[in-house]
Formats: structure tokens, C-alpha cells, sequence
């Protein structure tokens, strides 16, 4: 690498002095934050389970919008959308540490390329497109697809027209029911795996904190 090159290198990560202290503040965020999710899954595994054993609506409240459903998947989201910049942001940390290839002395190397291959492989599985994506999980585009699947049924529940007259399906509102229960069980498992994202990143961290912070044994090389 040139000079001018590993001096611009330096600048860009010297960027934020105090990006160590941020990483340690987003790993122990991680940790709070298991708790937290834990306690969320089991509310909504509760209501998703009264839910379900809830006798189905009459038409009139089928075809409005529970604000519960809409409320869970907007906090749902919300914790998700913040997660993914906090490991987006401990990734950033990680490689500035990175230090020149070579070919000796490289397992703390290896450490920091696992690191940051879990993080990635993390924020795509939350995103719905990595190898291990859950369809069950709510992503950030859960909301749309959710109003999208239940005004299609609520269209042929309260159809519009002077002669319209809804039909007499039993098996159309169980659907309605069913598109809605099933949302907050999918709130429930998406908190879970929110839950297993912060212990898993968190625990690699703290396991590996030595040699991701110093991948060499002299710590030579490294950026900061």
C-alpha cells in the first residue's frame, strides 16, 4: 500500500476517536437488548395465542384494521431497523482494525474475517435474504404486504357497489382471522430471532475481543 494511500486510510478511520468506546457501547446494548426481546416473544406468543382461541370477529370489525396487528409489526420493525445499523456500525469498527495480508501470523485475521462474515451473514438473515431467513420473520417490508394480503380479502368481505352483498363465507373470515393472527405469531418468532442475533454477535465479540482488537501479536500493522 502507498504512503499516500495508508495516510488517507488512517484519516478515514481516526474519522470518529472514539469509535472503540462506540463498539464496546453497541456490544453491551446487544446484551441489554436479549432481555428485552425475550420478554417481547413471550407477550406476543401470549396474544397470538388468545388470538387464536378468540371466536372470529363479526364482519363489520373483520374489515377494519386491528391497530394491534399494525402496532406490533411497527415495533417489530422498529427494533430491527435499529439493530441492523448498531451491527452495521460494530462492522465498521472491526475492519479498520484489519491489518496488511500476510503470510504468517494471520489467525487473528481469520478471527476478524469470521467476525465480520457473521455480522453480515446476520444483517441479511434480519433483512430476509440470508441463507438461514426465516419466511416466518417480519421484515422491513412486512407492513406493506400485510395490508396488501388483507384488503384483497377485505374487498370480497364488504365488496363496494350499489348491489354489492358481501358473501355469506364462513371460510372468508376465518382467512381474515387467520391473516391477522398469524402476523403477531410472526412478531412473536421475529423477536426471538432478534434475541438470538444480539446474544450470537455479542458472545463472538467478547469471546474474540483480544484478537479482533489486535489480529497480530505485536499489534503491527493495524489501523488507529
Amino acid at each position: 500500500m502507498s504512503t499516500t494511500l495508508k495516510a488517507k486510510l488512517e484519516a478515514a478511520a481516526a474519522h470518529n476517536p472514539q469509535w472503540k468506546e462506540d463498539a464496546v457501547a453497541v456490544v453491551e446494548d446487544l446484551l441489554a437488548r436479549v432481555g428485552t426481546f425475550a420478554e417481547r416473544t413471550d407477550a406476543y406468543r401470549k396474544a397470538a395465542k388468545e388470538r387464536r382461541e378468540s371466536d372470529v370477529p363479526a364482519d363489520a370489525a373483520l374489515v377494519k384494521t386491528p391497530a394491534d396487528v399494525i402496532d406490533a409489526i411497527d415495533e417489530v420493525t422498529k427494533a430491527e431497523r435499529t439493530l441492523v445499523f448498531d451491527l452495521n456500525d460494530l462492522a465498521s469498527y472491526v475492519v479498520t482494525l484489519i491489518p496488511p495480508i500476510k503470510e504468517e501470523d494471520n489467525s487473528g485475521v481469520a478471527v476478524q474475517q469470521a467476525f465480520l462474515d457473521l455480522v453480515k451473514e446476520t444483517v441479511a438473515t434480519l433483512n430476509g435474504a440470508g441463507k438461514d431467513a426465516n419466511p416466518r420473520l417480519v421484515h422491513l417490508g412486512a407492513k406493506a404486504e400485510y395490508l396488501a394480503k388483507r384488503s384483497e380479502l377485505e374487498m370480497k368481505l364488504a365488496p363496494t357497489g350499489k348491489d354489492a352483498e358481501a358473501p355469506a363465507s364462513e371460510s372468508l373470515r376465518r382467512a381474515m382471522h387467520e391473516v391477522d393472527n398469524a402476523t403477531v405469531a410472526n412478531v412473536a418468532a421475529t423477536f426471538a430471532e432478534l434475541r438470538r442475533a444480539c446474544l450470537t454477535v455479542a458472545s463472538a465479540f467478547i469471546h474474540n475481543q483480544g484478537k479482533i482488537e489486535k489480529p497480530r501479536r505485536d499489534g503491527s500493522g493495524m489501523i488507529g
